[in-house]
């Protein structure tokens, strides 16, 4: 883990969690009587791939996990014996392991080829002028929709200057959406085009916008504070509006944003887009 250290916290814990279940399934199945922390570098070096062929069997029958989480497992294991056999060392500079069986393992491949995976993921993404549609569909064309309910349409006369800063942000910077509704007021710096934003892992990092996003977030911005009110301590960029099933004060969640990005792509005929 130490080795590991550039990694974030979170990728640790995966780590550390394969990790868990591989040693635990070595006791389980007999390979080594004792507690896990027990387990001696000796057995690593005489496991077989028939063994690990075992282990994967346990993934499917008794984790029920399905091959890209095997693939991960598998990636944890390959970095694992890697380090032992290949970076760490006794003090007379000898390898942990002097073999290394997760060399010889096969990872599972996905078998849809290139040109079925590019033709599979189209209808998951915006492309070329696709980008600029979508975002004046979610301005103006959602609420012209002539068989559209009166509800809906109000909603969307009510949040029609956020929900399109939200496109705009998303579209406009390949910002996460944790990221966007992560935001203060005083993280936009409108000089610049750029948003203080905080990432995986604690850190934070400088996005710019499109200067589009930015016409979008001025809009958003003007209208803020009569259409949702916000107490004088509320520091988020993104409100709720008060008119929406349980609403709450504080900032937009990222579920909402996932709904009504849902709600727009099915309506912009491109339902997939998430």
């Amino acid at each position: 883990m130490e080795h590991k250290h550039s990694l974030s916290p979170a990728s640790l814990l995966n780590y550390v969690h394969d990790y868990i279940i591989f040693f635990d399934w070595l006791v389980s199945s007999g390979y080594h009587e004792g507690p896990v922390s027990d387990i001696p570098l000796d057995l690593l070096n005489k496991l077989r791939v028939q063994d690990i062929t075992k282990f994967r069997s346990h993934l499917v029958r008794d984790q029920g996990n399905a091959d890209n989480t095997i693939n991960r497992k598998y990636a944890s294991l390959v970095s694992l014996f890697k380090y032992l056999s290949d970076i760490a060392e006794h003090e007379n500079l000898t390898p942990y392991l002097t073999r290394n069986v997760m060399a010889k393992v096969e990872m599972t491949t996905d078998k849809v080829d290139n040109d079925a995976k590019a033709n599979n993921i189209k209808s998951y993404i915006l492309r070329d002028d696709d980008f600029e549609k979508f975002r004046e569909f979610v301005a103006f064309e959602f609420g012209q929709q002539p068989k559209l309910h009166g509800t809906t349409k109000r909603f969307h006369t009510l949040n029609r200057e956020r929900d399109t800063a939200i496109i705009s942000l998303i579209l406009g910077s390949g910002m996460r959406v944790s990221e966007l509704v992560g935001l203060n007021e005083e993280d936009i710096d409108m000089d610049s085009n750029s948003m203080t934003v905080s990432r995986k892992g604690g850190k934070t990092s400088v996005i710019y916008f499109s200067d589009i996003a930015k016409a979008d977030l001025k809009d958003y911005i003007s209208v803020r504070k009569r259409k949702y009110k916000p107490e004088k301590t509320t520091r988020a960029l993104l409100l709720p509006s008060q008119e929406s099933i349980n609403w709450k004060e504080g900032r937009l969640t990222v579920r909402a944003v996932q709904k009504l990005v849902e709600k727009y792509a099915k309506a912009f005929g491109r339902p997939s887009l998430t």
